[in-house]
């Protein structure tokens, strides 16, 4: 009867036993050797990166964490870094790095070679060149898992040291980026038991953050900076050690370990998790063994990036800074998505239906209905020092949740949970009409815009574009709010047709569905009307707070391609545009033309190539029988894949082009693996194949499918359209494809084939 008092009674008696232990470190003498957050940024060099759930690590080449303090590198867990330096040394003066790789289910292996500056039992003229191996292999399950094999190739008995160095600085990844604070929580002596060390910090929000590494075997010796092995061995003998670091987070310093557990067997869990996603998606074959490849990495990718909250699923914007929920990047992904895994759309949909807005709070700048932005879980969220709680600055995530959820009935037939969430899209639609201070349209001009956050916090841009600088005019001055994006009128006037369309057939209710498709019309009349340049038959960026058109060239007005929202002539009149010379650079097409004082190649968003940019304006020339086009852009992106690791597309890179450049210019700090950049090959296979599923009538649309010169052949296997499973085969036959059904499996469903 008394049993779950005593065992709580006892819990929290162990805590205080546990807290009472904790000595306290004053800042000064922690940063004596913990070196602090503001480390530099590594830049474009080598890093590996490790991911599962909440958890990534970011690795330089030989999988350790220096110089410490770097910004980006370190074991993250939940927007907190666990481990800010990480280091293996070796004896000797030298080692070579022989290889350095990460598979495709996030398993790393680094292998060493050692030649100088040992003790052994026989003369130094026994030496010689690599006869030490050392494989490092590392995993992400629960815990991040480091496992060392030496392997001795001297024809005689050798002794050596190796050691781990290791640190923890607690940085919130907002301070990890930059983001300056003058307050900290209270560190505390590290502590030592047996083979484990224990870090600790308890942060202002008075929550405990440890980092417990456990070593096996135990070390010659261990402190709470370093553990050394002191080690002996005979000729082709070989020892592994491991190294287990265990993030933990909660209101008390106790942590539970998890289960042990062998490398070999976490990395079977890990194995196992991704061939089950594998069998989830549909499967790609071609005719170029490097496109599957990129595919094949794309969709590892997407697995990689998936996040829970509190049972909850949705995919991550990518990594490292955006390692959290995002809300236009998880619609945008998931929409580009439905071809590999219409899963994806569903699990994001339901998440931010949960997290849907439903008061007015100016901090958060959250309003009834309207879709989060950003949502974050580190030490500056809770203490209120940043708003991700989540936070709602942005103009787009609102439109493009009605835009998937009606897309994802189109794949999926999914009635009962598009019917589930239908509140949740009028509700969302309702915000973007709503004129209040609060609302989509507070001036009641009719357009969708966004204020900025006052006082400087939160941001200024709410576009996709949502730098400081991301709506220039062409001469380099800032838009000033009232903002109406280009892109967003397209996606409001979608986002209501697209609701008409659901009101009509879920609902049954004739006359809403009219209302919000007369508001639709309404909307594209006003785009026309208003974003339209005349004297450069091209479309303006924005409209700012007194109603001027921007008309700075840049790839936004291709999103009124995505989504349908003007006439057929004017949308050939766009295309040339965007794949003229002052947008397509041979690579991809820039977000902003040169021959403007805002153009800058090397910048975020005023003259660098975005990989999803380009996906969805892909789509959009397909919308209108422009499959050439999108070709052109999925060759050129192609091209320059094959300059990036692993074929992975970042999130972005510089806009010089081929005619100044032999290979792409690398940004900086481009999230990698990054959710829309690797669902961007899914949805540019969709445009040129032109597949249009509309499962609530029973068929699948393939309209002029086409295929590179370079690629004679696809099959998509295990596709998913509402309950059935296809394969298809498409084979190029001139500028088309044709197309040949393979196998259907489950519901009956017509394809229909126009080619």
């Amino acid at each position: 009867m008394n049993d779950v008092p005593n065992a709580k009674h006892d819990r929290e008696s162990r805590a205080a036993a546990e807290a009472d232990r904790l000595i306290p470190i004053p800042l000064e003498q922690v940063f004596g050797w913990v070196p602090p957050a503001e480390g530099p940024d590594v830049g474009t060099g080598r890093k590996l990166v490790l991911k599962r759930g909440s958890m990534f690590a970011v690795l330089n080449g030989r999988g350790n964490v220096t110089p410490p303090g770097a910004a980006e590198l370190g074991l993250f867990y939940r927007d907190t870094r666990f481990l800010s330096f990480y280091e293996l040394k070796l004896p000797g003066e030298t080692s070579a790095e022989l290889s350095s790789n990460v598979s495709t289910h996030y398993v790393s292996q680094i292998d060493l070679s050692l030649y100088d500056g040992f003790a052994t039992d026989e003369p130094p003229d026994w030496r010689a060149q690599n006869f030490m191996h050392v494989q490092r292999r590392q995993v992400i399950t629960d815990v991040f898992a480091d496992h060392l094999r030496v392997i001795n190739y001297l024809p005689h008995r050798i002794h050596l040291w190796l050691e781990i160095w290791f640190a923890a600085d607690f940085a919130d990844l907002f301070e990890a980026r930059g983001l300056e604070r003058e307050q900290r929580g209270q560190f505390f002596e590290p502590q030592v038991n047996g083979n484990q060390v224990r870090l600790t910090y308890r942060g202002l929000d008075e929550l405990y953050y440890r980092s417990t590494l456990c070593f096996s075997p135990a070390p010659a010796v261990l402190d709470g900076r370093h553990a050394r092995w002191e080690l002996s061995l005979e000729p082709a003998e070989q020892v592994d050690l491991e190294v287990m670091a265990v993030p933990h987070v909660g209101a008390s310093p106790e942590a539970v370990l998890p289960p042990a557990a062998s490398f070999a067997d976490r990395e079977r869990v890990v194995a196992s998790a991704y061939h089950l996603w594998e069998q989830q998606c549909t499967d790609f074959d071609t005719a170029d063994e490097f496109f599957d490849s990129a595919l094949h990495q794309a969709r590892a990718d997407l697995k990689a990036l998936i996040l829970e909250d509190d049972g909850r699923r949705i995919i991550a914007a990518g990594v490292p800074w955006y390692v959290a929920p995002f809300g236009r990047d998880a619609l945008i992904t998931a929409f580009q998505s439905l071809l590999v895994n219409p899963q994806l759309a569903r699990d994001t949909l339901q998440f931010l239906a949960h997290y849907q807005g439903k008061q007015v709070d100016a901090f958060r700048e959250e309003a009834p209905g309207k879709i989060m932005h950003e949502m974050r879980y580190g030490e500056l969220a809770r203490i209120g020092m940043i708003r991700h709680t989540p936070y709602y600055g942005t103009i787009d995530a609102t439109p493009l949740f009605i835009v998937l959820l009606e897309e994802y009935w189109r794949w999926t037939g999914d009635g009962d949970m598009v019917r589930s969430l239908l509140p949740a899209a009028v509700a969302a639609a309702e915000w973007l009409i709503s004129t209040e201070p609060w609302g989509g349209d507070p001036d009641g001009d009719g357009f969708i815009e966004y204020q900025g956050a006052a006082g400087g916090m939160g941001l200024a841009n709410q576009g996709w574009k949502d730098s400081f600088d991301g709506v220039p005019w062409p001469e380099y001055r800032f838009a000033e709010p009232p903002i109406a994006l280009v892109e967003v009128q397209g996606y409001a006037a979608d986002a209501f047709r697209r609701l008409g369309n659901l009101l009509r057939e879920l609902a049954r209710d004739e006359t809403a569905a009219r209302q919000w498709e007369a508001r639709a019309r309404e909307l594209m009349r006003r785009i026309e009307d208003h974003f339209w340049l005349p004297n450069q038959q091209f479309y303006a960026l924005a409209l700012d707070g007194q109603k001027r058109a921007l008309p700075t060239l840049t790839s936004n007005p291709g999103h009124l391609l995505f989504s349908r929202a003007i006439e057929p002539q004017r949308a050939r009149l766009l295309a040339q545009h965007l794949m003229g010379q002052e947008l397509f650079n041979g690579w991809g097409i820039r977000t902003l033309a040169p021959m403007q004082k805002a153009y800058n190649p090397l910048s975020y968003h005023n003259g660098s190539v975005w990989p999803h940019d380009n996906s969805l304006i892909a789509q959009g020339l397909a919308n209108y029988d422009m499959q050439a086009q999108a070709l052109a852009l999925f060759d050129s992106l192609f091209q320059a894949a094959q300059s990036f690791e692993h074929l992975r597309l970042p999130e972005l890179f510089c806009g010089i082009g081929p005619q100044e450049a032999s290979f792409p210019v690398r940004y900086p700090v481009a999230c990698t693996p990054q959710a829309w950049a690797s669902a961007t090959w899914f949805l540019l296979l969709r445009s040129f194949l032109g597949l249009q599923p509309n499962v609530p009538e029973g068929r699948l649309d393939i309209q002029q499918p086409c295929l590179p010169a370079w690629l004679p052949s696809v099959r998509l296997s295990n596709l998913r359209i509402g309950n059935t499973r296809l394969d298809l085969q498409f084979f190029r036959k001139g500028e088309r494809a044709n197309v040949e059904v393979l196998g259907v499996d489950g519901a009956p469903l017509r394809v229909q084939i126009q080619i």
